[in-house]
């Protein structure tokens, strides 16, 4: 007698085990193809690695390949297309930090504040409490805030950053203005006098809030 079960389930088993094949052979062409981009791009041939690069990505739907292409269009400044391949990273990883980081400032450039902050928010939920980067993208709120005329919430992020990283001159720089459009000309001079004992080379604060440098 024929056992159907087992049958079935044999069945089953090797349907998963050539979709298991399809995927890794999807994902070597994707990484071979990546390798030529990769290599084009070192010999400057930027249109050729490009290319490449959207066949990997194509083939092997990784969102590694299309946080690239995102930042390859971001570094062309083609910046509605870099949105496009960035949004296709996070729709196949949600919580990709860099790709959120990247939108953020993305957004930034393009004058869409809102837009960069609700990313760069979304970015430091999935960042570790220290680090550079998360140290970075205060920095990145605190700019937007400060593009929007909002500079209590600049100073608060710009606060967040100096937490995780208290030697760097530029948050200090940046506090100085800030404090300066607050009118808290004592505090100003405090933070300017920090950024220049931490080696700053520029000159005193404007009246308005500088992109981080």
């Amino acid at each position: 007698m024929v056992n159907h079960d087992s049958d079935a389930a044999a069945r089953r088993s090797l349907a998963l085990t050539e979709r298991s094949l399809g995927v890794a052979r999807a994902d070597l062409v994707g990484h071979n193809f990546f390798q030529l981009s990769n290599y084009y791009r070192t010999k400057g041939d930027a249109d050729r690695a490009l290319s490449y690069l959207h066949r990997a990505a194509r083939i092997s739907r990784s969102p590694h390949y299309y946080h690239r292409l995102g930042h390859f269009h971001y570094k062309r400044r083609e910046l509605v297309r870099a949105i496009a391949f960035y949004d296709t990273a996070l729709q196949l990883d949600t919580t990709r930090a860099a790709t959120l980081i990247n939108m953020g400032t993305t957004f930034y450039d393009m004058g869409e504040y809102r837009e960069a902050l609700r990313h760069l928010r979304r970015a430091i939920t999935t960042l570790p409490d220290t680090g550079y980067l998360t140290e970075q993208t205060y920095r990145m709120v605190s700019l937007c805030h400060g593009a929007l005329n909002e500079p209590t919430q600049a100073q608060g992020a710009l606060l967040k950053a100096l937490q995780l990283n208290p030697g760097n001159p530029l948050t200090y720089y940046d506090l100085s203005v800030v404090s300066t459009v607050l009118g808290d000309t004592t505090r100003a001079r405090r933070y300017y006098r920090e950024a220049l004992a931490r080696g700053f080379r520029g000159g005193p604060p404007e009246k308005h809030h500088d992109r981080p440098r």
